[in-house]
């Protein structure tokens, strides 16, 4: 079963990643509902805190089974946040490209992430992203590109030898 895209946009959530700091640990949980005061964007969204501790496995049982993304542009510089329970790590693509270990995650939640996008303002966060989605919030090729190979790697898709005919492509 193909798990549902879901986009949020809205200034609250705008306004609420400008706030995230180093001072409550901020992190995705599509498994559990949360009071609206506990969400990054008060109305919902399943980016929560709260005041007690988890475990890495804890953390990563959090997401589910979805992919979760951040799209946060500086400019015209973009950069894809990808997480996915089953990467070995939290993903920075794009404008800066870097590798957030899961104790990070786990310690400073999204404060992990937002340290190495400064500058950066939150776009768009979206559930399970198609690619016709990422390219009409203009993520580049190249991004894309990143993302469909760790989407093939999350999935655990079996690819079959090229045939002699697509050798040549």
């Amino acid at each position: 079963m193909e798990k549902m895209e879901m986009i949020y946009q809205s200034q609250e959530l705008s306004n609420g990643w400008l706030g995230i700091g180093s001072n409550r640990t901020w992190w995705f949980d599509t498994s559990e509902q949360y009071s609206k005061i506990y969400t990054l964007d008060r109305q919902g969204i399943p980016i929560v805190w709260d005041d007690e501790a988890y475990s890495v496995d804890e953390i990563r049982q959090c997401i589910g089974n979805n992919t979760c993304t951040v799209i946060l542009k500086d400019k015209k510089k973009k950069a894809l946040v990808l997480i996915h329970k089953d990467l070995d790590h939290v993903l920075i693509q794009g404008a800066v490209d870097k590798k957030i270990s899961w104790e990070d995650y786990k310690t400073f939640g999204l404060w992990a992430i937002k340290k190495h996008l400064t500058g950066f303002d939150l776009e768009a966060v979206i559930f399970n992203p198609n690619i016709k989605t990422l390219e009409k919030f203009k993520v580049v090729k190249a991004i894309i590109k990143k993302v469909i190979e760790t989407r093939n790697i999350i999935r655990g898709k079996d690819h079959e030898p090229a045939s002699k005919k697509d050798k040549a492509d």
